[in-house]
């Protein structure tokens, strides 16, 4: 018991009380510039992560674009598309066809020789509409 008496008098005594008082608020100014800096790394990987997310949601967009464009491309070089166009601006007909002239018919004004793609629109999905209230209890008793 002795022996344990003296270690505990002998570490008390050499750290000095001036060292303790100046080490606390150097371990607390630490610890707070520890804590700011993960807290800075984890907001800067979220927004890493974030521009990623949306960086490949574009590329996929693009994509998307592309195979369109790439399909549409194949389409105009195919005969039938190119058929299609001559009669339907150069007033093409075979020689074994005979056209026949329909009048009261509006014709489509063109848009000053622009080219427009009347089967080819992309446009961006309706919304579902929302269900009225008889609608809404015809699903609850009957299902769809």
């Amino acid at each position: 018991m002795r022996v344990v008496f003296v270690f505990a008098k002998l570490s008390q005594s050499m750290i000095p009380q001036a060292f303790k008082k100046r080490l606390t608020p150097i371990l607390t100014v630490l610890f707070l510039f520890a804590f700011y800096s993960n807290v800075n790394v984890v907001i800067r990987n979220q927004e890493i992560s974030r521009r990623l997310k949306e960086a490949k949601e574009e590329t996929a967009r693009l994509e998307l674009a592309n195979k369109k464009l790439n399909l549409l491309i194949d389409y105009y070089q195919t005969a039938t598309y190119q058929e299609l166009e001559a009669r339907r601006r150069l007033g093409l007909k075979r020689p074994e066809e005979t056209v026949y002239l329909v009048k009261g018919l509006p014709k489509e004004p063109s848009d000053s020789g622009q080219i427009s793609d009347g089967f080819y629109e992309d446009r961006e999905p309706l919304a579902p509409q929302e269900l009225t209230n008889p609608q809404k209890w015809w699903r609850y008793f009957f299902g769809d």
